[in-house]
């Protein structure tokens, strides 16, 4: 699976410590999917609710994971 996150989407919901900024990305991001996975939430973020033609804009050119 290749999947698409953009930290700015998380960056402001975990403090950022003494991390450099690529870091802060990385951290946020994992954080944010062990989150969703230890809850159980992390299934809807990959068939989010779309219309019939967002999936097909969405099956061609994807989507950003945790944008619903």
């Amino acid at each position: 699976m290749i999947a698409e996150i953009y930290p700015s989407i998380f960056k402001k919901r975990y403090p950022k410590d003494d991390r450099k900024p690529d870091q802060q990305d990385a951290y946020c991001v994992s954080r944010w999917l062990t989150e969703m996975g230890e809850r159980g939430f992390l299934e809807r973020y990959f068939d989010p609710p779309l219309t019939d033609d967002e999936r097909k804009v969405a099956d061609l050119e994807g989507w950003i994971l945790g944008i619903m």
